[in-house]
């Protein structure tokens, strides 16, 4: 059983005296601080657990923005859709920060695409197109109608009031215990949705608005199983021409899982990004295209059981990630480099530093020189083929075999993945 593992079980299934007791056993002695001291990393193994941090970072903001994106009503090919970034929902690497975190950011990102939702949003599109666009400026619409499960209904509102120089409308849409199937698993859900877009038809700019706030029942058959409460507002701007452009974009929210316990009182598992901003730049010279995010604000989750609680966090602070995409226009045959600077800082609560968990305020350079560099243009491709990243005082040199240095420690790995380790609290005993 993992590290990471036993602190969880131990937390939130049993007492606090007996973590104590069984993680001085199982975790070893301490490694580093925790909040806002510098992580000094001991060896080579444990500073490798953390280059994969900032990455998750980067790809938990493409996909609350991806997410967001799917939520308007505008067509398919919409700048909205991750306009400084690519389009990305692939959560996976957060299991490189602690496989928890990607558990709810991935039930966020669920109920957001729930089927309750996208039903909505596609009779929202296909409302757009077939009654607001063609009919005089402004324009309001309701539909009502019994939703895919065959119970409960959903209505839509849809006012148009684009003009000739910019097309704008709103979308509000009401769930009212809205049955996702006839199955004996279902989900059922209340709530609302709401989106603005704004854009300009010589594309200049755009400004674009989404909030969703729903409550879905999970049941198995009459018996409910857990209760998922998604909190989130999104805003994304954006203009410049179409070879360079620059925006921000916004995140605010919460995703909570309630599960009925067994012997009384819930456990309530919660995902959470706050202030989660993205400054964007991106141009276009001849074949290369350079993307520039820096983003700040924090997310993180929190457990609270009727035997205990733990919370991880996760701030950010100015971490740039910028990438030269060369021959972007064929991706296949193109490759991209790479720059991760800036910081984050972890905090666990408790502190779990005494048992080997990596808490502290971590820095990333990349230096000008040597960027991180990947053989295809492709996101798939994750794992540098070369290049050099410090990290506080450690030094990954990636190549074949990728190799890390701390001191006079040092660490060869065949693969990204190696390294990770199973999250911020790795390893195996």
């Amino acid at each position: 059983m993992s590290k990471r593992r036993k602190i969880l079980l131990y937390l939130v299934l049993t007492t606090v005296v007996f973590l104590a007791v069984s993680l001085v056993v199982s975790c070893g002695s301490k490694n580093d601080k925790n909040g806002s001291t510098t992580v000094t990393y001991s060896s080579s193994e444990q500073a490798a657990k953390s280059a994969s941090s900032a990455n998750a970072a980067v790809d938990l903001s493409q996909s609350m923005n991806s997410a967001a994106a799917d939520l308007t009503s505008s067509s398919p090919d919409s700048t909205y859709k991750t306009p400084g970034i690519n389009s990305n929902t692939d959560t996976s690497s957060l299991s490189a920060i602690d496989p928890q975190l990607q558990v709810f950011a991935d039930g966020m990102l669920g109920q957001m695409k729930s089927a309750a939702v996208t039903n909505t949003i596609s009779k929202a599109r296909a409302m757009r197109s077939a009654g607001l666009a063609s009919a005089p400026s402004p324009t309001h619409v309701t539909i009502t109608g019994t939703c895919s499960g065959g119970t409960g209904t959903f209505t839509i509102t849809g006012t148009d009031t684009s003009t000739v120089t910019y097309k704008e409308y709103t979308i509000d849409i009401v769930l009212e215990t809205c049955s996702d199937s006839t199955n004996t698993v279902h989900s059922v859900s209340n709530g609302s949705i709401h989106v603005y877009d704004k854009e300009m038809l010589d594309n200049s700019s755009s400004n674009r608005v989404a909030n969703i706030h729903l409550t879905a029942l999970d049941y198995d058959g009459a018996t409910l199983k857990k209760t998922k409460i998604a909190n989130g507002d999104f805003t994304a701007n954006e203009s410049g021409t179409s070879t360079s452009r620059s925006g921000s974009n916004s995140a605010n929210g919460s995703y909570s899982e309630i599960v009925p316990g067994s012997g009384g009182g819930n456990q309530v598992g919660t995902f959470y990004f706050t202030n989660l901003g993205d400054q964007w730049t991106w141009d276009i010279v001849s074949n290369v295209k350079t993307v520039t995010n820096t983003m700040n604000g924090s997310f993180g989750y929190s457990i609270v059981s009727p035997t205990g609680s733990l919370k991880l966090d996760i701030a950010l602070t100015n971490l740039q990630d910028k990438v030269r995409y060369n021959n972007y226009l064929d991706p296949l045959f193109g490759s991209r480099d790479r720059w991760i600077n800036g910081s984050i800082t972890i905090t666990w609560s408790p502190d779990l530093s005494l048992y080997g968990c990596i808490g502290g305020t971590i820095t990333y350079t990349t230096a000008v020189a040597t960027p991180l560099h990947y053989v295809t243009s492709l996101a798939a491709d994750k794992c540098p083929a070369s290049g050099t990243l410090v990290i506080n005082n450690a030094t990954i040199v990636y190549g074949n075999p990728i190799v890390v240095t701390v001191g006079n420690d040092q660490k060869t790995f065949a693969t990204c993945s190696q390294m990770d380790n199973n999250g911020l609290c790795g390893g195996n005993n």
